[in-house]
C-alpha cells in the first residue's frame, strides 16, 4: 500500500485528499494540519459572518461537471434563495468543502484510508524510497509521495521598521495574529499597513467587533480593491488575447475595457482568468520584472474584488470618516504611554505625517520570497537542497505539473506543491 503524505488541511490540502480518495487502488493517506477540522484553513475558519466570499457562489462549484454544484448545496442547506450571483459568508464556503470532503470520504473504497494528524511538519528528508518527515510532537512518518499544501504564509516584517514596539502588544505582525482584531479601545485608532482585500477583512472584522475609533489605511499606492457589481453585469462580447509583450498586452486590455459592448474592466478581467497563467509564462522575465514594478498593483486591485456588501460597508465608513486611506510608506513608529505615534511619508511629498493610534496590524500580502520564511520546514527543505526559490524569487521552482524542482536542476520524483508556491 502505497502513503501519501499532505502537508496542509486547508483547502488546497483537502481537494488534494478529495481527489485521492477516488483511487481505485490501496492507498494509505496522512493529511498532517493542527486544526480539528480540514477544509477551512486560515481564511475559511473565521467567524465573522460579513467575510464574504469575493467571488460569486455560481463559480465556486467543486464539481467540474456540475458547475451549480455550490448554488444546489446553498439552497439545499443555508440560503433557498440563493442564486448563481450570491455572495456568501466564506465560513459557509467552509462548510460545504467539508462537506464535499465527507462525501468523498465515505465514498471511498475500503481499501483506501486516510488518517488526520493534528500536528506540523517542521522538517522533511528524501529517502531512497520516498520521504521522511519528522513532526512538531518528535515522531516521525514514512512516505512514498508528499504534497506541499501550506496555503498562504505570513505577511513581512521587513515592511515594519524596528524598535520596541514590536514588544509592546500594541503591534501585530498578521491580521490573524491571536488578538488583532478584538476591540480592546472602542474608540482608539487603528493603522492598518496594507489596502488590500486581508486590510478590507480587517477593518470589517473591527466594524463588527463594536469599535467606533477611525480605521488608517496606509500602502504605497493608497488604492483599495474595486466592488462586484451590485447586479449580475449582462453578457458581454467574447475577449481574449494572444502572447505578446507587456506594453501591448496592456494597450490591448485599456482598449477592450473602453469598448462598448465589453461590459467594461470587470468582464474584461473576468475574461482573462483562464489566460492568465499562459499569457504570463510567454513574458520576458525583463517584461514579468516591469509588470511587478509598475503594472500588479493596478491588476491587484481589479482581479482581486470587495463583495458588492463589503463595498457599501467600506464606502459607509469612508464616508463617516472612520475608514482613512493613506498613500505612503512607514517611516518610524514610536512607542508613547497612550499608544503608538507612526510616522507616514506621504506619496510624493517631502515631509512626513504623524498618526497616533492604539495598534499597529499589518495586512500586507502574504511574502511571496519563500526563502525568508521563519518556519522550520521551509528553513530544512532550502537547507537541504530539495527545493529552489521560483521565477523572480516568487514562491518555489516546480514543473507544470507542480512536481519541485531542486537547485541543481532535477525534478524531484513525487515532491509536489500547488496554490501559493507556485506564484511565480
Amino acid at each position: 500500500m502505497r502513503t501519501i503524505l499532505i502537508v496542509g488541511g486547508g483547502v488546497s490540502g483537502t481537494l488534494v485528499a478529495a481527489g485521492l480518495l477516488r483511487a481505485t487502488h490501496p492507498l494509505h493517506i496522512v493529511v498532517v494540519e493542527p486544526r480539528p477540522t480540514l477544509g477551512r484553513g486560515l481564511a475559511y475558519s473565521t467567524r465573522c459572518c460579513a467575510h464574504l466570499m469575493n467571488v460569486p457562489a455560481g463559480k465556486l462549484s467543486l464539481v467540474e461537471e456540475q458547475p451549480n454544484h455550490f448554488v444546489e448545496w446553498l439552497r439545499e442547506n443555508f440560503y433557498s434563495w440563493a442564486t448563481d450571483y450570491s455572495f456568501v459568508p466564506r465560513s459557509v464556503y467552509g462548510r460545504y468543502v467539508g462537506d464535499f470532503f465527507a462525501v468523498r470520504r465515505r465514498a471511498a473504497r475500503p481499501d483506501v484510508d486516510l488518517q488526520h494528524v493534528r500536528l506540523e511538519v517542521i522538517r522533511m528528508e528524501r529517502k531512497a524510497a520516498g520521504y521522511r518527515a519528522y513532526l512538531s510532537d518528535g515522531s516521525s512518518l514514512s512516505a512514498d509521495a508528499v504534497v506541499l499544501a501550506t496555503g498562504n504564509p505570513p505577511p513581512s516584517d521587513e515592511v515594519i521598521p524596528e524598535g520596541p514596539f514590536r514588544r509592546s502588544g500594541r503591534y501585530f505582525p498578521s491580521a490573524w495574529h491571536p488578538g488583532a482584531l478584538e476591540c480592546v479601545n472602542q474608540h482608539g485608532a487603528v493603522l492598518l499597513l496594507g489596502s488590500g482585500l486581508t486590510a478590507i477583512d480587517a477593518a470589517v472584522s473591527l466594524e463588527e467587533s463594536g469599535h467606533r475609533g477611525v480605521i488608517h489605511l496606509v500602502s504605497r499606492h493608497g488604492l483599495l480593491p474595486r466592488a462586484h457589481p451590485r447586479r449580475r453585469p449582462a453578457n458581454a462580447l467574447g475577449f481574449g488575447l494572444r502572447p505578446a509583450p507587456l506594453r501591448q498586452l496592456v494597450a490591448q486590455v485599456r482598449r477592450e475595457a473602453a469598448r462598448t459592448g465589453t461590459g467594461g474592466w470587470y468582464h474584461v478581467m473576468d475574461a482573462l482568468r483562464a489566460d492568465t497563467p499562459r499569457l504570463w509564462q510567454r513574458l520576458t522575465t525583463e517584461d514579468q520584472r516591469r509588470f511587478l514594478r509598475h503594472v500588479r498593483v493596478y491588476w491587484d486591485v481589479h482581479r482581486h474584488r470587495m463583495a458588492p456588501d463589503v463595498a457599501s460597508m467600506i464606502a459607509r465608513m469612508t464616508e463617516q470618516g472612520r475608514v482613512q486611506v493613506h498613500a505612503g510608506r512607514i517611516q518610524q513608529v514610536h512607542l508613547g504611554p497612550a499608544g503608538l505615534e507612526v510616522e507616514v511619508r506621504p506619496r510624493g511629498r517631502p515631509s512626513p505625517k504623524c498618526l497616533s493610534v492604539d495598534r499597529l496590524i499589518n495586512c500586507t500580502a502574504p511574502e511571496s520570497d519563500y526563502r525568508k520564511l521563519k518556519h522550520p520546514l521551509w528553513t530544512s527543505l532550502f537547507a537541504s537542497r530539495l527545493i529552489d526559490a521560483g521565477p523572480l524569487g516568487m514562491g518555489l521552482k516546480t514543473t507544470e505539473q507542480g512536481e519541485l524542482v531542486s537547485p541543481d536542476g532535477r525534478v524531484l520524483a513525487g515532491l509536489f506543491t500547488l496554490g501559493p508556491p507556485r506564484l511565480g
